[in-house]
């Protein structure tokens, strides 16, 4: 029951995230809607598991590194041409 309850939870709260990181059509205009919310996904749960293992887990990272490094993996997903098929 609580897994049930905890995964609920989960779904709904990435279901918002991804509501919020796709509020702004035209940066997304290049991708069909599936393929936004597919990557809008997969970015948060990159970002969710790099901030475990940071904060939770003592990963030894500069704060500022990691944004550097988020910026440039994500401004390459998200501007890489839609996958057709």
């Amino acid at each position: 029951m609580a897994s049930e309850v905890a995964a609920e939870y989960h779904k709904r709260y990435h279901t918002e995230f991804v509501s919020a990181v796709l509020h702004r059509p035209e940066n997304w205009a290049h991708l069909r809607r599936e393929e936004a919310e597919r990557r809008a996904s997969m970015l948060i749960f990159q970002c969710e598991r790099t901030m475990q293992e940071w904060v939770a887990r003592g990963w030894q990272q500069e704060r500022e590194a990691l944004k550097r490094s988020f910026a440039t993996i994500w401004h390459a997903a998200l501007n890489a041409p839609d996958t057709i098929g």
